[in-house]
């Protein structure tokens, strides 16, 4: 790893550390325990590559890592389907359904994907994975504004946050399975900005108080 990867991976971890401290203060842990180990499979997928990257700055360890964060963010989606809607049975089996669906459907595509090249997993399977939760996000959102529910400062951007960049990601990521490994300097100097904005929004979110009025916004919710 050269020293700016190095300097970056550092940054991202002291924002995913702020980011889990903030919810321990605020006792947020339990808002989304899938969004909890998410912070902390990335904070020691961070440490692990950053100290020993002569054993896991590989392209294994890489799709591995990837992969395995793939299916955490889909667990987040569906938790937060769970928990945020619990107050409304209807829009909640809504959303589960749904969100349930795309991400299955994701994991089928992805699946069926298979390719021994490995440029073309990381542009192909991975950049499929990223939209295809993506999507999942959306339709959380689409949901949640249907049928005009509350949602809390601190899930909304969590929902946010993980909408945009996994936008961002997969096309990266399919631009680079287009264009082929000369386009991987651009996302590699891209894609730690975006992630680091990020977690930024989810370290903001964790450290401030819960400001949303809950009962207006009930009051005007769908039936």
């Amino acid at each position: 790893m050269t020293s700016a990867q190095i300097l970056v991976a550092n940054l991202v971890v002291i924002l995913l550390g702020g980011t889990l401290v903030g919810m321990v203060w605020n006792r947020r842990l339990s808002a989304c325990w899938s969004f909890t180990a998410l912070l902390i499979v990335a904070m020691v997928t961070n440490r692990l590559v950053a100290w020993w990257p002569a054993t896991f700055y590989t392209r294994q360890f890489w799709t591995a890592k990837e992969l395995a964060l793939s299916a955490i963010e889909a667990l987040v989606a569906i938790e937060l389907c769970v928990v945020t809607l619990r107050a409304f049975p209807r829009a909640r089996r809504l959303a589960i359904v749904a969100v349930t669906c795309v991400v299955v459907v994701a994991g089928l595509v992805i699946v069926g994907s298979s390719t021994p090249d490995y440029y073309a997993v990381v542009g192909i399977r991975m950049a499929r994975a990223q939209v295809g939760i993506a999507w999942a996000y959306a339709t959380f959102i689409a949901v949640v504004w249907w049928f005009r529910l509350p949602l809390g400062q601190f899930e909304a951007r969590i929902v946010l946050g993980f909408a945009l960049y996994l936008s961002a990601y997969g096309s990266l990521l399919s631009v680079l399975g287009w264009l082929g490994w000369r386009f991987y300097p651009y996302v590699a100097a891209l894609d730690p900005a975006a992630s680091a904005a990020t977690i930024g929004l989810w370290l903001l979110a964790a450290w401030q108080p819960e400001a949303f009025p809950a009962r207006r916004a009930i009051a005007t919710a769908r039936p």
